[in-house]
């Protein structure tokens, strides 16, 4: 038997949503004012970070989907409906309808200390031009 005496790690992550009025909404300048954080915060780093780590890894929804690694059954609906609830799909449903973008994506804990808090750290961003729900965890 082997026995593991140095670090061990395990690493996480946590998938999000994020629907926009258009593919363009989604800036840094809206996502600041959405959480409310200016240019001049002591939080502005952070937030700039957290902004950086949603907007590289923002993929099509549905292609998003049907690759993700945790979608075994190539399932969107099963899939959203099991790691955020039947309420979430229902919303995509809705802005896919009404012409809205809808983007998923996932940040670690393996990369920045930022994008590893915010990756085990469950939050919905509800902005009048945006919407995100990053409550699923796979910690």
């Amino acid at each position: 038997m082997k026995i593991k005496t140095d670090f061990v790690t395990n690493s996480s992550s946590t998938s999000f949503i994020v629907i926009t009025e258009s593919a363009k909404v989604f800036s840094r300048d809206s996502f600041l004012q959405a959480v409310g954080v200016d240019k001049e915060s002591v939080f502005i780093e952070l937030f700039d970070t957290l902004y950086e780590s949603l907007e590289s890894s923002m993929e099509p929804f549905r292609d998003a989907c049907m690759h993700h690694r945790w979608n075994k059954d190539s399932n969107c609906e099963k899939f959203v409906v099991d790691i955020f609830g039947q309420g979430l799909w229902d919303k995509i449903l809705l802005a896919e309808k009404e012409g809205k973008t809808v983007w998923m994506g996932s940040l670690s804990s393996d990369q920045t200390e930022i994008e590893s808090f915010f990756c085990v750290l469950p939050f919905r961003i509800n902005d009048k031009a945006f919407y995100i729900d990053a409550t699923n965890d796979g910690w």
